[in-house]
């Protein structure tokens, strides 16, 4: 124990005294330090504090004193688990996600545990409440005081957070309404039919469309004989 405080009261159920012992413990806390937002990596020492409730020693009990010296240490690595959340990152400057929201929590539970014996032995509520809030809430600022007074060593500093920029919405273009003109009506167009095709002569015609194989229609051919259709014969 750092230090100890030993109270002497009487014993109301035997004769005599008893003692009472409370114990409280104070370090210089090393902690590992790892920041979750931006990577930040490091030692960070600072200031922590675990006090004891009240052991009392009597016939049966005379380790009161180790009692109290064993819960001041739970209570010291508590109180540093705490600090530490407290602590500030030096690179992105922020805290550990929660450490204030359960902080305030904590202050919210002892002040409705307050309010709530007030409202069982039957107390003005404000005489417990508001009392256990407000003292609880100083241990916090307590513990918010020492963080901000830690001292990093070896540290390995993270990325600085950058802040999003929410994308410009889209510029759409203005909408115009143009007025187109009715077409022109379309004029006729004059047409004169061709002339009709000029009979033809069939003795103009090419020899080449003149069929020669058709017999003579009759006569004399050569020597005086018939013709008869047949080369032979008219040679003769």
């Amino acid at each position: 124990m750092h230090g100890a405080i030993v109270r002497t009261i009487a014993d109301r159920y035997s004769p005599g005294v008893a003692q009472e012992y409370l114990a409280t413990r104070r370090e210089r806390a090393l902690r590992l330090f790892r920041c979750e937002r931006c990577g930040a990596r490091g030692e960070v020492s600072f200031g922590a504090v675990g006090i004891s409730g009240w052991h009392r020693e009597g016939l049966l009990n005379d380790t009161a004193v180790l009692d109290a010296g064993a819960e001041a240490e739970v209570e010291l690595r508590r109180d540093a688990e705490r600090v530490l959340a407290f602590v500030r990152c030096p690179t992105c400057q922020r805290r550990a996600p929660g450490a204030v929201f359960w902080a305030g929590v904590r202050v919210a539970l002892w002040g409705g545990l307050g309010v709530g014996i007030a409202a069982v032995v039957g107390f003005p509520l404000w005489l417990l409440g508001p009392p256990l809030a407000a003292l609880f809430g100083t241990l916090e600022l307590l513990r918010v005081r020492r963080a901000n007074r830690g001292v990093f060593h070896k540290l390995s500093p993270g990325q600085p957070l950058v802040p999003v920029v929410p994308p410009a919405p889209a510029q759409l273009p203005v909408a115009r309404v143009l007025e187109v003109p009715p077409p022109k009506p379309l004029a006729p167009i004059a047409s004169v039919a061709p002339p009709p095709p000029e009979p033809r002569d069939p003795a103009a015609a090419p020899s080449l469309l003149v069929d020669h194989t058709a017999p003579p229609s009759g006569g004399i051919a050569g020597n005086g004989h018939a013709g008869t259709g047949d080369p032979t014969n008219d040679r003769e």
